[in-house]
């Protein structure tokens, strides 16, 4: 007899009937659940996979994409899209963002001239389009694709950005404020209008507009990098309107860079403690000896001080860093002129109302570029005067655009209708 207690498992072997009856029903019932599992689990797979392969869903997730710069899910969408009858032109559309977003804009204007904008990717079409001109150096086409969405859609934020910053890009003030102003209708939170508003009035010397266009962007909490340019051109433009006190209780919050020391200096200077100001020129020194803000400061406290000839150094220095900048050439004129420097201030004061002139005439050939999208001879003319003003980048960014309006020019083919329903398929 075996003992009831007895913990030998060979004492267990032989289970009663009712026992293994009950294992068995459990058993099947384990088994039933896990099926049951699995079928529900393939059935969720199976809509999952059909809900990511709807070309509608595809498109969507393609211009999320584009607007996300995610390679991966843009190639991703493209891979489903290209496969689907009637997709054509949206595969075209993300395609050539595609090559745009990975800088291939003269690959992805192929792309886009080979659709019409209309329906669902007109939008899409009219943005991704004039963005790849702007990279082509095409401003002016550019310009009127995204003034064309903007009349469509008054409220189009994107648009009115891109048309803000090329006519800022062409020189063209007042019509980037029009842009900038109904930005700030439209998105009252960002940063970004007020910023490019400051740098225009800033550029232009309209100090008391950069004031507060750079405050309402600092009070918008930009990104870090944007946030010290804005406090930079803040505080320039507090220094010029002679409100030094307020500059200095800017520069107090912001970083110890030479610029800003180069300011603080100024500003000191200007408030009559000039042994502070000299100890804030040190430390800049220290930091950068060839930041030009330090080089001008360097300059105006010794012509101030009454020693031009001494103010003539740092401002040849400061010529040499940027030989197109005529306010420079015109500060060393005036220096040269009180140290009796004639000859030289002759020379000096001739180069400064030379580039004066061709800086104007560049404003105005800005303005005729604008008008004229296929005059080639216009942007040449541009970028002579850009290779003579010593500004490599935009010489050559007008000279391609030159070389683009001519051959839109010979061949019409590659300027969009104004009403693309009217022209046939390419």
């Amino acid at each position: 007899m075996t003992d009831p207690q007895s913990n030998d498992p060979a004492d267990h072997l032989d289970e009663p009937s009712g026992a293994s009856t009950i294992r068995s029903s459990r058993s099947l019932v384990i088994r039933a659940g896990v099926l049951i599992i699995v079928i529900l689990a393939g059935a969720f797979l199976s809509w999952d996979c059909l809900i990511e392969t709807t070309p509608e869903q595809a498109w969507r997730d393609g211009c999320t994409a584009l607007d996300a710069r995610d390679l991966e899910a843009l190639n991703s969408a493209l891979d489903q899209l290209q496969i689907e009858a009637g997709w054509e032109s949206e595969t075209q559309l993300l395609r050539g963002g595609l090559f745009l977003k990975t800088g291939r804009a003269d690959l992805a204007m192929r792309e886009f001239d080979r659709i019409r904008p209309q329906g669902r990717i007109r939008e899409q079409a009219l943005l991704l389009t004039g963005e790849c001109l702007c990279e082509l150096g095409q401003l002016d086409l550019a310009k009127n694709l995204f003034a064309e969405l903007s009349i469509e859609q008054l409220d189009h934020a994107a648009a009115r950005r891109w048309l803000a910053a090329i006519y800022y890009d062409l020189g063209a003030m007042d019509y980037a404020i029009v842009e900038l102003r109904k930005l700030n209708e439209l998105t009252p939170d960002d940063y970004r209008p007020y910023h490019l508003a400051g740098t225009m009035f800033l550029d232009f010397e309209r100090y008391p507009e950069a004031v507060g266009e750079f405050r309402m962007a600092r009070d918008r909490q930009p990104s870090p990098a944007v946030a010290d340019d804005t406090l930079r051109g803040l505080v320039t433009a507090l220094v010029r309107t002679r409100d030094f006190e307020a500059a200095l209780s800017e520069i107090a919050n912001g970083p110890a860079t030479a610029d800003m020391l180069a300011l603080k200096a100024e500003c000191l200077w200007s408030l009559g403690d000039q042994p502070a100001a000299a100890q804030a020129l040190k430390v800049a020194e220290q930091h950068a000896p060839n930041n030009r803000t330090l080089l001008l400061a360097q300059a105006k406290f010794r012509l101030v001080s009454g020693d031009a000839l001494a103010a003539v150094e740092p401002l040849r220095r400061a010529v040499k860093l940027a030989p197109h900048d005529h306010q420079t050439l015109y500060q060393l004129a005036n220096a040269l002129r009180h140290a009796g420097q004639d000859e030289q201030y002759e020379q000096v004061l001739a180069e400064y109302q030379s580039i004066k002139a061709r800086r104007d005439r560049l404003t105005e050939l800005h303005i005729v570029a604008i008008h004229a999208p296929n005059d080639a001879a216009v942007r040449e003319k541009i970028a002579a005067l850009c290779d003579e003003l010593q500004l490599t980048d935009l010489a050559a960014m007008w000279r391609r655009a030159a070389q683009i309006s001519r051959r839109m020019a010979d061949a019409q083919t590659r300027v969009k209708p104004a009403h693309p329903e009217d022209t046939p398929d390419h």
